[in-house]
């Protein structure tokens, strides 16, 4: 029996083909991450680093390998199993941050609460962000 790990990432593969070059962005990479571990991922630009976290956050699909999460192999799952995967498993924090500038922090939070059908309150939304954060802030911002 193999060890278990939160993340298990095995021979992962991503090429892109342009019809003139094909570029072999990712090429059989193996890594696992255990729950509450964190991880750096480095390397030079273009490199697959970006190719890595988008295939990790079912934005963008492998060619080869396995993902798995908490045992979940989501390797094989179609575009409609990999929406439902991101939208109750992952969260995301982009670069730019991509919230609705018209939303306030805490309404931006809200959306795929309300999309993922979860029942929360925002009491206990607002607690649970306050547990989690280093500094807290007002969530009545609204992003500029």
């Amino acid at each position: 029996m193999s060890e278990y790990h939160y993340i298990d990432v095995k021979n992962l593969v991503k090429n892109y083909d342009t019809g003139k070059v094909k570029v072999n962005a990712v090429d059989h990479v193996s890594f696992c991450v255990d729950q509450g571990e964190f991880i750096g991922i480095m390397g030079a630009s273009g490199s697959g680093k970006s190719t890595i976290l988008n295939i990790l956050a079912a934005i963008d699909t492998m060619s080869e390998g396995q993902v798995f999460y908490d045992g979940t192999d989501i390797s094989g799952m179609d575009e409609e199993e990999l929406a439902n995967f991101r939208r109750k498993n992952l969260g995301f924090v982009f670069q730019d941050y991509n919230l609705l500038d018209t939303l306030s922090i805490e309404e931006n939070i809200m959306i795929p609460m309300t999309l993922g059908s979860q029942e929360m309150s925002m009491a206990r939304l607002k607690e649970e962000i306050d547990s989690r954060r280093p500094v807290p802030e007002p969530l009545s911002i609204i992003p500029s």
